[in-house]
């Protein structure tokens, strides 16, 4: 009897580690907010090495920016 409480008890205790390494591991595949530093940063090395010109560095950073404001 006490074999079988303690199998118990530890399969309950493993099954929730596991149930909160499941949950903490997806709230870190997905973000509060989306973080546009980095393309914005892309972007910005775009322009700065001649890949765009100004037109399209502008659109491309304002359209990141509106991304920014709906998330």
């Amino acid at each position: 009897m006490m074999t079988a409480t303690l199998s118990a008890s530890l399969a309950l205790g493993l099954l929730a580690v596991i149930a909160l390494a499941r949950h903490l591991g997806d709230r870190a595949l997905l973000p509060d907010r989306l973080d546009l530093d980095d393309p914005l940063r892309i972007v910005d090395e775009m322009f700065a090495s001649g890949e765009i010109d100004l037109k399209d560095y502008q659109a491309r950073r304002a359209r990141l920016r509106r991304l920014e404001r709906s998330s």
